[in-house]
């Protein structure tokens, strides 16, 4: 009987840390129901409470208080950060969306959205066999008609991270703007702003130890809004805000700051234990690894066992108290293969086999152990 589950889904959603939890309760315990917009005292608490959590997670981009805006999450970011740039730009005559054909579906059907309702110029980029963007490609879509170009900072399922900066400098000769969702790497793949060279940055909380429900949108460039309604976030987000949500993602951002301004080697530590699983997993002769060994999530090991399909390796995995993916967390129910397993030009066996493992801080060399040797014996039996 399972005793203790092995949590190997970090890429999907990370734990809330205790000191994120800590303040959510403390926030709820010490501020009344005031609105963030009311001018009355609690409504003032409230907003200041908000203020910070802006302020902490500018500090984690380091860029300007005024450039972050708070969402429900990443997708919502994406979605804004895609649709807002077109309405921004498509009556200067930029109406064309440029995306890497292996990005997350928040930015591949917000692309289609567009197209399909706003009439808008979609072009998909290739990726090579480790889902990276091919930069020569690239460059034939992007002209003087293109509002945006999205490409993630990391791929998701795969772990590889992208050249952003080529991107970036792609983008821009022409005058289109840079999107890049770096969901997965403000922990992994510890970056600045500069080091992506992006106009708009999607951030998510609970990939960071932080809660659910909450996300950012770092925009530099007067993007228009897809919520009306109200004023909120510099009239580019309509709604009462999450402010307990903001609360706790600000707190997630404060802890992610102090570990890179100390050197922490946390992350580090867990990377050089998936150093140790992939060697283990490498020599199998069922199992090949799919995560680059080099520019990749260190904490990432996304991989294809033959003969044994997503789903059965899943369940397998599953019984013996270890949580893991298929791929990205909102298609890892989905039995097909996922659209960036395709965009690679894996074999037919390559792509059914896929799975992802994802480690992050609590994984231990015991979770590593466990982990190799049921993974190993899937491979064994097939």
């Amino acid at each position: 009987m399972v005793t203790r589950r092995i949590y190997c889904d970090y890429a999907a959603s990370t734990p809330t840390a205790s000191p994120v939890a800590i303040a959510m309760s403390d926030f709820n315990a010490n501020h009344g129901p005031g609105n963030a917009s009311s001018l009355h005292r609690d409504g003032r608490l409230i907003r200041e409470a908000l203020d910070i959590a802006h302020d902490r997670v500018a500090r984690l981009l380091a860029c300007d208080f005024k450039d972050v805006l708070f969402t429900s999450g990443g997708t919502e970011s994406d979605n804004l950060a895609v649709i807002g740039s077109l309405l921004s730009r498509r009556e200067s005559g930029r109406n064309r969306i440029v995306v890497g054909a292996s990005e997350h579906h928040a930015i591949i059907d917000a692309a289609a959205f567009a197209k399909q309702f706003l009439g808008a110029d979609v072009q998909f980029v290739r990726v090579d066999s480790n889902a990276r963007i091919d930069l020569q490609h690239l460059t034939s879509l992007v002209d003087d008609k293109t509002a945006v170009v999205s490409v993630q900072h990391a791929n998701n399922e795969v772990g590889s991270v992208q050249p952003v900066l080529d991107v970036a400098a792609i983008a821009h000769a022409s005058g289109a703007w840079f999107h890049c969702d770096a969901v997965q790497t403000p922990i992994t793949v510890p970056f600045t702003l500069e080091d992506l060279g992006a106009d708009l940055v999607t951030l998510s909380s609970h990939k960071i130890y932080g809660p659910a429900g909450i996300g950012a949108l770092y925009s530099r460039v007067p993007i228009q809004p897809i919520h009306v309604g109200g004023a909120q976030e510099r009239g580019l987000r309509a709604g009462s805000e999450n402010v307990l949500g903001a609360v706790g993602f600000g707190v997630a951002a404060e802890l992610q700051t102090t570990r890179t301004q100390s050197g922490c080697n946390a992350i580090r530590a867990v990377a050089a234990l998936v150093e140790r699983l992939r060697t283990q997993l490498e020599t199998h002769p069922n199992i090949t690894i799919n995560t680059p060994l080099k520019e990749a999530i260190p904490t990432m090991l996304h991989l294809s066992i033959n003969g044994c399909s997503t789903e059965d390796s899943l369940m397998l995995l599953d019984r013996k108290g270890i949580s893991a993916s298929g791929g990205a967390a909102c298609a890892s129910g989905a039995v097909e293969p996922s659209h960036v397993v395709k965009a690679c030009g894996w074999s037919a066996m390559r792509q059914a086999g896929a799975l992802r493992l994802s480690f992050g801080l609590g994984t231990t060399a015991h979770d590593i152990g466990y982990v190799a040797d049921a993974v190993g014996l899937i491979a064994t039996r097939g």
